[in-house]
């Protein structure tokens, strides 16, 4: 065995992490059901129509509802938009959540998808899986309405129970161009409910100090780093780690001196 004698690096080390937000999954920030059991008329609804073959001029509509995300001292994560809602044509449905632009829908989407999983003919609350960051005490809306223009399909959003005014915004499909939003003051709002989980918020766990002990390794030779933390003891060398298959190449290995005011270091090769 050979004793060889190596330099020293001292390298700092930053472990960071994320902190796991306190509050529950699935916190709801807006409920306009109008009530806590997500309860809503089924006998009042709002309908977007996709063809002019069943009587209307538009080939698609669009509606959405402008609601105001909880506070919190952090943004949410969007987890789930529950609203009561049917259509024929499942693959026809657009939903989407959407910045206010002065007391209209904005062009900045948040979240957005076609073809929601679990909305069918059935009337039933449906609930969406969703993403995306919402502020806190921000205004945003939610849009719902046709994905395929003349599709022959018609979507029914109903509303909630009690009634609950708010602010509407209509859009038309038409002449192959969305049309610009018609805001309405309304006293019946459609049903829905907006859920998320308040954003996990950055943080240094540790901060700690490590030695990289490296060395030059011949092909083949096999090499054991090993530590002793007092100089002159020379019966007690501890080995760092497993040994070493050189390469030929610089090889290195790392020891954390987190706990220790002095530590020495050697490489033994064979």
């Amino acid at each position: 065995m050979q004793e060889t004698y190596t330099m020293k690096r001292l390298i700092i080390l930053i472990a960071a992490g994320l902190a796991v937000g306190s509050a529950p999954a699935q916190t709801l920030i807006y409920n306009g059901y109008n009530n806590p059991n997500y309860a809503y008329n089924s006998n009042a609804f709002f309908s977007m129509y996709a063809s002019p073959s069943i009587g209307f001029d538009p080939a698609a509509q669009r509606i959405a509802f402008r609601f105001t995300a909880a506070a919190s001292s952090v943004p949410w994560v969007l987890r789930n938009v529950r609203l009561p809602i049917r259509t024929g044509n499942a693959s026809d449905v657009y939903m989407a959540i959407v910045t206010d632009a002065v007391g209209a829908p904005g062009t900045s989407i948040i979240w957005q998808v076609t073809a929601p999983s679990g909305v069918n003919a059935t009337l039933a609350n449906r609930d969406v899986a969703a993403s995306g960051l919402l502020d806190p005490g921000a205004s945003y809306w939610l849009m719902v309405g046709n994905a395929i223009p003349a599709s022959d399909n018609v979507i029914n959003w109903f509303i909630a129970t009690p009634s609950l005014a708010g602010t509407l915004a209509r859009s038309a499909y038409n002449g192959g161009t969305w049309g610009s939003w018609s805001i309405f003051a309304s006293s019946d709002l459609g049903a829905f409910a907006i859920f998320a989980d308040p954003i996990a918020t950055p943080t240094t766990n540790a901060i700690a100090t490590a030695v990289e002990v490296f060395f030059p390794t011949v092909s083949g030779s096999v090499y054991q780093v090993q530590y002793q933390n007092a100089m002159g003891d020379t019966n007690t060398w501890y080995n760092l780690g497993p040994p070493i298959l050189g390469d030929g190449g610089e090889r290195a290995v790392f020891d954390s001196s987190r706990g220790q005011t002095q530590r020495y270091y050697r490489v033994l090769t064979q």
